[in-house]
């Protein structure tokens, strides 16, 4: 498999049962709201923020983690 020999073999499965959620509870459509996206198993706030704006076409605001670090790190 593809995503075994990348490593990701974990994170496919979490996608792939998180697009079952959806399918399942939504109809195949993503919500369009943060607290519905967060409550789906394997959807992390990052993740939900980038469906919204990506799929669902809201316009919001997110921080990467690499960038919160940085700023932590920075203002510490």
């Amino acid at each position: 498999m593809f995503f075994k020999k990348l490593g990701l073999l974990h994170g496919a499965r979490r996608i792939r049962d998180s697009v079952y959620i959806v399918i399942e509870r939504y109809g195949g459509r993503a919500p369009g709201r943060f607290r519905e996206l967060v409550k789906i198993h394997g959807i992390s706030r990052y993740i939900a923020n980038v469906l919204l704006i990506k799929v669902c076409r809201v316009p919001t605001l997110f921080v990467d983690i690499n960038v919160a670090r940085s700023v932590k790190r920075f203002l510490e």
